[in-house]
């Protein structure tokens, strides 16, 4: 079964009073603007699970939105998820043979991207990395290391720079958490860091 198109009405019985009729007029500001979102991958993992329906909700709002991927061969595939957990820590151990597979595969891939558009976003590191260089280790994480998003600069206030320093190293020195609280019914608070609240704790009464 196929999954439903998500539309802006969808979120307005959980999102605060207002939102949906601000996105809609904020969306008036990029109207007929083409933006192209970038990924590894355009079936598995978190960024594909978000851009299957933010795409739409773009598209909804009057933006020209796309969507392109390195997807290709299963083989393809396999490694690159090899190499991710390796990203994150896992040990892998991979042949230089599959390496030189692996490049000549995402060299072709990256080549055949459509990439015209007034904003490209790039979602993985390893697209950056693809785009025209030797996909090893040291191009990859030299990718990830020469992203330099200022804090306020992603949609939940945060920006992007990785750690280089010893003790911290790989860390996002810039990443934001925040808390927030269900104060009423549809109503909610921002209320950690005191940099992002918009109130106060409130003691919410449970019923018994």
């Amino acid at each position: 079964m196929s999954e439903a198109v998500p539309t802006l009405e969808d979120y307005r019985d959980v999102a605060p009073p207002g939102t949906v009729e601000l996105l809609r007029r904020l969306s008036e500001r990029v109207r007929g603007r083409r933006v192209l979102h970038v990924s590894t991958s355009g079936k598995v993992g978190g960024v594909a699970e978000i851009l299957r329906r933010l795409v739409p909700l773009l598209e909804e709002a009057g933006v020209d939105a796309g969507w392109e991927s390195l997807d290709g061969e299963e083989a393809a595939a396999q490694v690159a998820a090899r190499l991710h957990t390796a990203l994150q820590g896992d040990e892998e151990r991979m042949p230089p043979e599959t390496f030189d597979d692996f490049r000549t595969f995402t060299r072709a891939r990256a080549a055949s991207l459509e990439l015209t558009a007034d904003v490209v976003v790039t979602h993985d590191v390893l697209p950056a990395a693809a785009n025209g260089q030797a996909l090893d280790a040291g191009t990859v994480a030299s990718a990830a290391r020469q992203l330099d998003l200022p804090a306020g600069s992603l949609a939940n206030g945060a920006g992007v720079r990785f750690s280089t320093d010893a003790a911290t190293l790989g860390q996002n020195t810039r990443a934001t958490a925040v808390i927030w609280q269900w104060q009423a019914v549809r109503s909610y608070t921002f209320v950690w860091p005191a940099s992002y609240a918009t109130g106060s704790i409130a003691m919410v009464p449970l019923p018994r």
